[in-house]
């Protein structure tokens, strides 16, 4: 525990020390880097050797505040979350070292490392936090850096309204959480240590309340569907490698608070994993058709974070669904599936936004209709790219074909291999519409990732932006190499490490009657036949790569333009953009997206001006929260009477507030 305290001092110092220094931008991105990737490094150690750890390692001071302790508990559970945090944070802060430079005359980067560096401190605090007011502090000095971060151009008032907006999710999410919170304090005696929620004598009722406002509240910073409003406008306006902190890793911490909480609230009953199912299927189809719909690349990739974490909470659904039956089989695939993705979307998710940041930067813009041939100009990003790319599709041999296999494998033993016959019958269906939404969800997100990477790398430039684009510095490639790297060596880690990771995990989120050692050793057995029969295809294609290498070696090879349909004079406007490559499934699921197209078509027989534009509209966004929230401020306005302006009425409204809640403190005592 000490080297993570070390960590946390490190962290916060060289934050500290980035906005001291602001008035000297070299220095200030000095202290700031390599605060954050040392500080970051040591925290990945002390996370491996909690994971490795017999029993937890932890930390107890004293807090002269009501109900809390500094009290820190690094077990299984909380390192692999620490590891996914201050993994991706190392290598996004060597990113940021080249990311940011461009920036160094128009902003205070001293400002931004300190937030940063507090951004990836408070979320360490948050999944190592083992007292209720620590976490929630933590939790709110997390939505508050990261707010400063994404409103770092704030110049821009697009930029001003996605904070905005993120703001107020935040807070709505966290007010269930503080309610969820007091409830479980009623049960104690003075203290929101978590070690006493863990003996509370909870109703099911009671019990049922809390893993609601949990979902509520988690799931708002998760992303969830109807919750993820604020996704789709925070990313697009943040820096690149803010936005793949907060998709890769931020939103991961809505993901561990349901789980940890779920400690709290014993047996669950099965309509609690079949909540889970149903948020994660509507949050994992309807992000990925929002994103088929999207022309502007980081908000593609924003809705693509909504379907993994539907993914994701799809995988905790089954695994709950398991504990419910007690079925040690699906328990372990599910949640393994469900662990596994969280770190596996962070490693690729992080290299996808990454790799955006390196294009948008070198072109100015983030339309894909106007991009297009970059892979020629620039071929490291546009490779990279590729691998993330192939990775979130779940293709194999990659990580992300590893912990969506487990979440199959779930379903069809749901399905097909599930003995007890009332087990069987009560999840059935479940399991059935489960396993469709997930051959769903993998064909429409190759769909969406065949469209951003052909038009954005692919094909001949369609604008004057892509004309002086090249691959960015050193620090920028190096993070983005790294990350693709990891995509290829995950699932021989899961291969070596992963029953004896997981089967330590899951002795914290299981009943301790419940054995899935054997079921996680089994999964993982599985994968070790199949990656080999990939590896054969790969080898064969790059044997016919070099075999074409080899012919080609002594020959003169001409190039030509594409095929250009007759014309004599082919221009990019003949090619597909990536709206018209997705306008077939837009057309086919149009209500549902509340897609909308205006044609302005070519008229006689040499017309000068023609037009088409598209776009899809968030319905629970634009339907639901703006008809809310509109609603509300008719509703209050009709309170403007109270505001008169009078400032004697206004100490009389504080003395009858004081003095009402005097009246109530005596009979309460009383």
């Amino acid at each position: 525990m000490e080297l993570f305290l070390y960590a946390l001092v490190i962290l916060i110092a060289g934050g500290v020390l980035a906005l001291i220094f602001s008035f000297h931008t070299k220095l200030a991105c000095f202290w700031g880097i390599s605060s954050a990737f040392v500080g970051s490094t040591l925290g990945v150690i002390a996370s491996f050797m909690a994971i490795f750890s017999p029993k937890p390692l932890e930390y107890y001071a004293l807090w002269p505040i009501p109900y809390a302790a500094f009290a820190l508990k690094l077990d299984a559970l909380s390192g692999f979350f620490l590891l996914v945090i201050l993994g991706i944070a190392a290598i996004t802060a060597i990113y940021g070292k080249g990311y940011l430079k461009h920036y160094a005359n128009e902003y205070n980067l001293g400002a931004v490392w300190f937030f940063f560096n507090l951004l990836i401190a408070a979320m360490s605090v948050v999944v190592v936090s083992a007292n209720g007011i620590l976490f929630l502090a933590a939790w709110e000095i997390m939505t508050l850096s990261s707010f400063f971060l994404v409103t770092m151009e704030n110049e821009k008032p697009e930029v001003r309204r996605a904070g905005f907006i993120y703001l107020i999710a935040a807070h709505i999410g966290t007010a269930f959480l503080f309610v969820m919170f007091w409830i479980l304090a009623g049960y104690t005696e003075g203290t929101m240590d978590f070690s006493k929620f863990m003996e509370l004598p909870l109703t099911q009722e009671i019990a049922s309340i809390l893993f609601v406002m949990a979902v509520i509240g988690f799931g708002t910073k998760a992303g969830l569907i109807p919750f993820h409003v604020w996704l789709p406008e925070a990313h697009p306006a943040a820096p690149s490698h803010v936005s793949a902190i907060m998709s890769g890793v931020m939103i991961k911490t809505g993901i561990y608070g349901i789980l940890r909480i779920s400690t709290f609230l014993g047996m669950p009953p099965l309509w609690w994993g079949i909540l889970l199912v149903a948020i994660g299927l509507v949050s994992g189809l309807m992000g990925v058709l929002l994103a088929l719909a999207q022309h502007n690349i980081k908000r593609f990739l924003a809705y693509c974070s909504v379907e993994n974490i539907g993914i994701i909470t799809l995988g905790l659904g089954i695994g709950f669904i398991g504990i419910t039956c007690q079925n040690p089989t699906i328990t372990a695939l599910g949640l393994a599936g469900a662990l596994l993705h969280v770190l596996n979307h962070g490693i690729f998710k992080s290299l996808l936004f990454l790799g955006t940041g390196a294009v948008v930067q070198e072109t100015n813009t983030k339309q894909m209709d106007s991009l297009g041939g970059l892979l020629k100009k620039m071929p490291i990003t546009g490779t990279t790219f590729l691998i993330g790319s192939v990775a979130i599709c779940g293709l194999p041999p990659l990580n992300g074909f590893l912990s969506e296999f487990f979440i199959y494998l779930a379903s069809f033993y749901h399905i097909f291999f599930a003995k007890d016959q009332a087990v069987l019958g009560s999840i059935f269906g479940v399991a059935l519409v489960s396993l469709i939404g997930l051959v769903l969800m993998g064909g429409l997100a190759l769909a969406a990732f065949t469209k951003s990477f052909s038009g954005v790398f692919l094909g001949e430039p369609r604008t004057q932006a892509t004309q002086n684009a090249h691959d960015p510095d050193w620090s920028m490639l190096s993070a983005m190499i790294v990350l693709a790297g990891c995509c290829l060596l995950v699932p021989f880690g899961v291969l070596f490490y992963g029953p004896q990771v997981f089967a330590s995990i899951l002795a914290i989120l299981v009943p301790s009657g419940m054995n899935v050692v054997t079921d996680i050793a089994y999964a993982c057995d599985l994968i070790a036949q199949i990656l080999p029969v990939f590896g054969v295809f790969i080898g064969i294609f790059f044997a016919l790569m070099l075999l074409r290498w080899m012919m080609l070696k002594n020959r003169p090879v001409t190039q030509a333009v594409t095929w250009d349909c007759g014309y004599l004079a082919p221009t990019p406007r003949i090619q597909y953009t990536t709206s018209s490559f997705a306008q077939p499934i837009t057309d086919l699921l149009g209500e549902l997206l509340h897609y909308h197209k205006k044609l302005e078509p070519p008229t006689g027989y040499f017309s000068a001006k023609a037009s088409f534009v598209s776009h899809a509209i968030d319905i629970f966004m634009e339907i639901g929260y703006r008809n809310l929230f509109q609603y509300l401020l008719k509703t209050f306005r009709k309170l403007d009477w109270l505001q008169h302006g009078r400032l004697h009425l206004y100490l009389l409204y504080i003395a009858g507030t004081l003095v009402g809640l005097f009246i109530w403190f005596i009979e309460f005592v009383r």
